[in-house]
C-alpha cells in the first residue's frame, strides 16, 4: 500500500473525504455506505500535519480493512504504522 494507491481510490471515486467538526477526542472515522462507497471523515480542527498523519490513518481502514474479518488490534497496528511513514 503506498501513497499513490490512495490517490488513485480517491480520484476514481472510490472514497470520499470530508472535513467536518467532531467532537471529543475523534480525529477521523472511515465509513461504508450502503452503495458500497467509502466515506473517511476528518476532524476539522486538526493541524495540517495531525490531519495528513489522521487521513493515512484512515486510509489504510478503507483500502486493507473494510469489509474484512480481521482484529480490530491488528487493524490499528497497521493503521498507526502507515500513519508514521513519512
Amino acid at each position: 500500500m503506498v501513497i499513490k494507491d490512495i490517490k488513485y481510490a480517491v480520484n476514481a471515486g472510490d472514497i470520499f473525504i470530508h472535513k467536518v467538526p467532531l467532537g471529543g477526542f475523534t480525529r477521523g472515522f472511515t465509513y461504508l455506505a450502503s452503495d458500497d462507497t467509502i466515506h473517511i471523515f476528518i476532524s476539522d480542527c486538526l493541524s495540517p500535519e495531525r490531519e495528513m498523519k489522521t487521513l493515512k490513518h484512515e486510509c489504510i481502514h478503507a483500502i486493507k480493512h473494510i469489509g474484512q474479518e480481521i482484529d480490530k488490534e491488528i487493524a490499528e497496528k497497521e493503521a498507526i504504522q502507515f500513519s508514521n511513514i513519512k
